[in-house]
């Protein structure tokens, strides 16, 4: 858990109470340190705890402990905002889940819960399903076992609170073996909830029998945030969901690990096209979706169209996509480009594709369009020494402001290209060329540039380009003055 604190002086201002729920041997010397010194407001309760420590004697019964904090009965112990019941270190049986639900139903304290990995059952579900349609503080939820999904009763009775519930914005149900079925349920209970915006269904077993239910909670609730990534999608059920006439109230859906096809980008493209108001508000994942080189042209229509893309993981496509999108460049016109951020990660792109990259975003610039806080990332391609030409000139392209060509194959010899071009008046201010082949000579001459000519660079990642050995000189040195002459400036070098 990050505990969250403004500095004040000495003093610090507290902004919420979070109770983690600990039941294991604490003994690393930092941790204790850390946790001893948190204030009474954070509290850790273990069984193996000594009375000395900082948050409290060892208690018997911790369950109760927690139910009189939410209840208020605890003395001297405020009534917390966020509260993580790990199973891990306390394992919630039914019973348990019943008391709990009966404190939360009355909490109005308790921003954000977690009890995910803990077994309902039939009887704690429709227990908990009765806090969802009576708590009125409760924003963020994570609920249920990696089994949740396959016993339907437990389903409908959770889901059928959120039927009344109008304060839950966020509700995340990743792991949990939903299928087809559970979402007929969970579309049916969203389609009247007027409050839930973000829904986390990724890593189940959602297959093309959902669609027509994903459809649903897509078109027909006020999701702004849907995330269906590593389910059992194909492009039948992408050709179905997109085939709907009516604009979504999605800023942003992660798509990545299914199997979208060419049917199903083809479908997803021509649907973008007709609703431009909504696309460029969207942020589209598509990561590792199994899209081959016939799909690029369907994937090239895209790009422009959203606010944010990431298409990484997808080497089958990679070149081919960027060649599309080249000559996709060529006809846009002024007012039609949106894009703030693209994921080319892992693409298989070589200094053939970089060079067509750079061109596309020349043709931008030629109707007078500026990219605005651009972020792009290139990393785990094939982009060797050769392509740094094509990498210095897109660090020039107005708007570009964090260019990622980590893990690529630049070699020392690609180094005085880039550096030509760190000193121009660019506005680039993040570079990361980590993991590449500079080596130690590549590394210093890319510091002596930042040393030689200002830069409106910020943030420089440079590791691993080359073997730290005991008693590496200069670049320490180089380092010490860098930060004199450029204070502003993060080198991450090691």
């Amino acid at each position: 858990a990050v505990v969250s604190t403004q500095s004040t002086g000495k003093k610090k201002k507290e902004e919420g109470s979070i109770l983690l729920v600990v039941d294991s041997v604490l003994t690393t010397p930092s941790l204790l340190d850390l946790v001893s010194s948190l204030t009474t407001h954070y509290i850790l309760t273990t069984s193996h705890a000594t009375p000395a420590m900082a948050w409290g004697k060892p208690s018997p019964n911790r369950v109760k402990e927690i139910i009189e904090q939410l209840q208020g009965a605890a003395s001297n112990k405020p009534q917390p905002t966020s509260l993580f019941l790990l199973p891990t270190f306390l394992k919630l049986t039914v019973p348990d889940i019943v008391l709990l639900s009966e404190a939360l139903a009355t909490n109005t304290t308790l921003t954000e819960l977690n009890i995910s990995g803990h077994e309902l059952g039939v009887e704690g579900s429709l227990a908990f399903g009765k806090v969802l349609s009576q708590n009125t503080s409760i924003r963020s939820l994570c609920v249920g076992s990696m089994q949740f999904g396959k016993d339907i009763q437990q389903v409908e009775a959770v889901f059928s609170g959120l039927r009344a519930n109008n304060t839950l914005t966020k509700l995340d149900l990743q792991n949990k073996m939903l299928d087809h079925m559970a979402i007929e349920i969970l579309a049916s209970v969203l389609t009247s909830n007027q409050s839930l915006t973000h829904l986390d269904l990724s890593r189940n077993e959602l297959s093309d029998l959902a669609s027509r239910y994903l459809q649903s909670l897509i078109f027909s609730t006020q999701l702004n945030e849907l995330n269906l990534s590593q389910n059992m999608l194909s492009p039948i059920a992408f050709s179905t969901i997109f085939s709907e006439p009516s604009p979504f109230h999605l800023t942003s859906l992660n798509l990545s690990h299914n199997h979208i096809g060419n049917a199903g980008l083809q479908t997803l493209s021509k649907y973008l096209k007709s609703f431009p108001a909504q696309s460029k508000r969207l942020c589209l994942t598509i990561d590792n979706s199994e899209i081959e080189e016939i799909g690029a042209e369907s994937l090239a229509r895209i790009v422009w169209l959203v606010k944010k893309l990431s298409v990484s993981g997808n080497p089958k496509c990679g070149r081919a996509l960027i060649r599309s999108l080249a000559t996709e460049s060529q006809s846009l016109q002024k007012g039609e480009v949106h894009l703030e951020s693209l994921s080319l990660s892992n693409c298989g792109l070589n200094e053939d594709a970089a060079f067509d990259l750079w061109s596309s975003f020349k043709h931008i610039e030629r109707t007078g369009e500026r990219l605005k806080r651009f972020e792009l990332d290139l990393s785990q391609n094939e982009i060797g020494s050769r392509g740094s030409v094509s990498i210095a000139k897109l660090s020039c392209v107005d708007g570009i402001e964090k260019l990622n060509v980590s893990g690529n194959a630049i070699e020392e010899s690609g180094v005085n290209e880039i550096c030509s071009v760190l000193g121009s008046q660019s506005s680039l201010r993040e570079l990361n060329l980590c993991g590449n082949k500079l080596g130690f000579s590549g590394v210093k001459r890319v510091l002596e540039s930042f040393l030689l000519t200002p830069s409106n660079v910020r943030v420089l990642e440079i590791m691993d380009n080359f073997e730290i050995k005991e008693g590496e000189s200069g670049l320490e040195g180089l380092l010490g003055n860098l930060s004199k002459s450029s204070p502003e400036l993060d080198v991450k070098w090691r």
